[in-house]
């Protein structure tokens, strides 16, 4: 079973497949950014999908019927648009459960460039010791199938300490009885999905339409080639004619935190590639992202990195913020 094959991929994705003795990896590459997706197939049919993505969008996967398609944000900010107008968005920590064809998916992207989580597909329940193991811990699958789809095929579930548990540990497993970690883990989920109160627990998600979502993107834009500009809401409420509440309100839709934060965010990713890529001088980079001077620079750099910007730039070593940065430094 392949989760993605060249024909269904989009215009300049390009894709490569790894075999290996226990899963299998897929390279993605496009001219957003790059991605690889580790694949296990945990029972016959179930799959375990590790996903590390610095890129904003790709093709999406196969087409078919599944009976859920379970989908966990470790990092980063992942987006979904369905063909019937609905869009969704999760953030850290939040799952989202649906059992919806990719073929109804319009869009899929990474709004930060930014993805690392947790893909689990379920596409049927006939492999025996599955079955036998469902029977085994009182988990009622076709319950889970039947409410998702009631929920019009997708719900979310947003972060809390049960979710966090139950993920973590996967992100931790070692290689040794990987495939068994992986079988309890998986049923432990199902576990509490099967106990999960809809109309307490469910979120609608926030939405935005698809006129809202592009100006909020080409406002994002507007950062990046901006950094050195004064930045503050009143001035781009003004420049992309949006009311400063709406634009406050559907920017931390999209993006999942504040425009100040992500400013910031912006800001330290191209510090952080300069001092590692350039020989510029500090207080020169300092101007280019804004700082009026290299002290309050420095401070907010330590702040976000933890170490100066001397000692970042003698470690030459780009976190994972710097490689997803749009900008070409």
């Amino acid at each position: 079973m392949e989760v993605y094959r060249q024909e269904c991929l989009k215009k300049g994705d390009k894709l490569k497949i790894e075999l290996s003795e226990d899963c299998k990896k897929y390279y993605l590459e496009n001219d957003t950014g790059s991605g690889i997706i580790t694949e296990y197939e945990v029972f016959d049919d179930v799959l375990i999908l590790f996903d590390d993505m610095h890129m904003k969008s790709f093709g999406e996967g196969t087409t078919g019927d599944s009976l859920l398609i379970i989908e966990h944000c470790k990092e980063g900010r992942f987006e979904a648009d369905f063909l019937d107008g609905r869009h969704f968005y999760i953030g850290a920590g939040d799952i989202c459960v649906h059992n919806m064809d990719y073929g109804e998916i319009c869009r899929a992207a990474m709004p930060i460039r930014h993805y690392h989580g947790i893909t689990i597909m379920i596409y049927t329940a006939k492999d025996s010791v599955f079955k036998d193991l469902l029977k085994t811990m009182e988990i009622n699958i076709n319950k889970i199938v039947d409410d998702t789809k009631k929920a019009g095929g997708v719900y979310l579930l947003r972060a809390n300490e049960r979710i966090e548990h139950i993920f973590d540990e996967l992100y931790l497993v070692k290689p040794n009885n990987r495939m068994g970690y992986f079988k309890i883990k998986i049923l432990e989920l199902l576990l509490f999905l099967n106990t999960i109160d809809f109309d307490n627990e469910i979120s609608k998600g926030s939405f935005l339409s698809k006129e809202s979502a592009q100006l909020i993107e080409k406002i994002e834009l507007y950062f990046w080639d901006n950094l050195d500009n004064d930045l503050t809401i009143k001035k781009l409420s003004e420049r992309f004619g949006i009311s400063q509440s709406s634009l406050k309100t559907q920017f931390k839709i999209l993006y999942g935190c504040s425009i100040h934060k992500y400013i910031n965010i912006c800001r330290m990713q191209v510090a952080g590639a300069k001092l590692v890529k350039t020989n510029d001088k500090i207080s020169q980079i300092a101007k280019d992202v804004g700082y009026l001077s290299e002290s309050k620079f420095s401070k907010a750099f330590v702040n976000f990195y933890k170490i100066t910007p001397r000692q970042y730039r003698k470690n030459a070593n780009l976190s994972d913020w710097d490689i997803i940065s749009p900008v070409r430094v």
